[in-house]
């Protein structure tokens, strides 16, 4: 086993190239530019786009620029817009990336006092695309009936000077023709306009006892917009709640001999009794690649998150989170079923702070992996581990074998330390709770901005199967439906917190149409509009 200090650059670096699909939003301040002057005509500009990208593209109408450029680089929830020149010089170099200007048809000789623009961080690929239909949109009918529209001659790349412009003088006016006898008038082009989200009455609010649950992604660029997945009423899942005081600690276990640390579980008299194979009711397996298997938390049991491991020449890998001790004892009997190897280490992928009754019953002879936030947490609680503990800064890689395990801190996200797990021979991804398949998940602990960037990473490592924290396995797709679940809640929030909104306000009139079929929304949503509505008051309405 060795440590690594740099597997997120690496994988960044490596990965960046990838491209991502998702929701795209254009910010635009009507009355401080010269080229979308009302929501309407932002519309035509935003439906080509979505035509050609094959993604929805949606407006956004601001009041400000200095709001505007919050929503871009510092929310990260608006991704292009279009900036006026006496604001972009008050802002330092490389704070926005350039993508094109216009020339009006009225000043043919010189480009317009505005620059559309995208948000640093955006994938370089969705860059070079955005800019390549922005630039040929004269090409098309299409492009063309809309630039007249708006009474443009061309858009062109940004900093162009004045002589660069003298092919791009409107041609002469041509002869004028016979008369003709009148015609039918041709109908312009319809675009259609781009609708606002609009905040609806919520459903009667559900005060249930917080519980874990996961959520959903977008879809890759497909023909036309997926359709809402329609998905079964949430289970009541129950989240462990604080203990008050200490339970009793068993007694110091004697440690099992070489080669049986898996299979030897406690008893309630402090002796180790073999675990049978297969008699568990918390998780179904998956094999997921060669030795790598996903245990994914059947509904009611004890398992209130997915788990995973790995089979190596010697010993198994394990990871997940919330471990109580049922589910513990019931996810080695899972690995029961497929090797005899020995657990030898189990990736803890996170803790939530105050919940002492998880996370601390593991079998004799096997070593906790975490992140040291996680640690930190675990050390701040009523109990004390009695199991060696490794933890590491920024990353940490295992090799079984021809496996590799590539572990990345990614700081905090769902909590004040969230773990990633990769293995990059298989394309397999365990994010524990970082993304939930078709749920609103449990958000109580969550850091609203990291979260969103970290999704972007996950989004970006291009894995072929994802083990999420709750739903079955799942591919990148999904991944992009749980960002934009996740984003239309942040942004909803937002709006609320810029109009002055106070915590019940916000309660009692947000609204997220579209997912109320998610799984623990009636249970969650209202936890985590207030988990958001803190988080983002806290670090941003300062």
């Amino acid at each position: 086993m060795r440590q690594s200090s740099v597997p997120l650059f690496f994988l960044l670096m490596l990965l960046a190239a990838l491209p991502a699909h998702a929701k795209i939003t254009f910010g635009v301040v009507t009355n401080a530019n010269s080229l979308l002057h009302s929501e309407k005509e932002a519309g035509y500009l935003t439906n080509y786009l979505a035509s050609q990208l094959s993604e929805e593209v949606s407006v956004q109408i601001f009041s400000s620029e200095k709001t505007l450029h919050d929503w871009l680089n510092r929310y990260r929830l608006v991704d292009l817009a279009i900036l006026s020149d006496s604001y972009l010089a008050s802002q330092p170099p490389g704070e926005f990336f350039p993508l094109a200007d216009h020339v009006l048809r009225q000043s043919p000789q010189t480009t317009s006092p505005d620059l559309i623009v995208a948000r640093q961080g955006l994938n370089p690929w969705l860059l070079q695309k955005l800019q390549t239909i922005l630039l040929t949109m004269g090409d098309s009918p299409t492009g063309r009936e809309i630039l007249n529209g708006l009474d443009v001659l061309a858009i062109v790349p940004p900093g162009l000077r004045p002589d660069e412009l003298a092919g791009l003088q409107p041609p002469p006016a041509p002869p004028a023709p016979e008369p003709l006898p009148p015609a039918e008038p041709i109908a312009p082009v319809k675009v259609p306009e781009p609708q606002m989200p609009v905040a609806a009455a919520p459903p009667a609010p559900s005060e249930a006892a917080p519980t874990i649950v996961e959520t959903a992604p977008p879809a890759k660029p497909a023909e036309a917009k997926p359709e809402p997945v329609r998905v079964e009423p949430p289970r009541p899942v129950a989240i462990p709640l604080p203990v008050s005081k200490p339970p009793a600690v068993a007694a110091e276990r004697e440690l099992p001999r070489r080669g049986e640390a898996l299979m030897e579980i406690p008893s309630r008299d402090g002796k180790t009794e073999r675990a049978a194979a297969g008699a568990q009711a918390s998780y179904s397996l998956e094999q997921v690649a060669d030795g790598v298997f996903a245990a994914i938390s059947r509904p009611g049991s004890s398992a209130t998150s997915n788990a995973f491991f790995v089979v190596g020449p010697e010993y198994v890998v394990a990871g997940g989170a919330h471990m109580t001790k049922k589910a513990v004892d019931d996810l080695v009997t899972a690995i029961r079923t497929v090797t005899d190897k020995p657990l030898r280490h189990f990736i803890l992928a996170h803790h939530h702070t105050g919940y002492s009754h998880i996370d601390f019953d593991f079998p004799a002879g096997v070593d906790l992996i975490i992140s040291w936030q996680t640690w930190k947490a675990m050390d701040d609680e009523i109990r004390e581990t009695n199991r060696p503990i490794l933890f590491f800064s920024d990353g940490l890689t295992l090799k079984l074998g021809e496996r590799t395990i590539i572990l990345t801190n990614m700081g905090r996200a769902h909590t004040e330390g969230d773990t990633l797990v990769f293995f990059p021979e298989s394309g397999v991804l365990f994010t524990s709770d970082l993304v939930y398949v078709k749920s609103v998940g449990y958000m109580g602990d969550g850091h609203m901005e990291d979260w969103l960037l970290a999704l972007e990473f996950i989004e970006r490592l291009g894995a072929r199967k994802i083990i999420p924290g709750f739903g079955p396995v799942s591919s990148t797709d999904e991944i992009i439906r749980f960002k934009d679940f996740f984003r239309d809640m942040v942004t909803e929030v937002l709006k609320h917190l810029e109009r002055g909104d106070s915590l019940d306000k916000t309660l009692q009139t947000f609204s997220l149409p579209g997912y109320g079929n998610y799984s623990g929304y009636e249970q969650f949503i209202r936890l985590n509009i207030r988990r958001a509505y803190i988080d983002l008051k806290e670090n941003f309405m300062k």
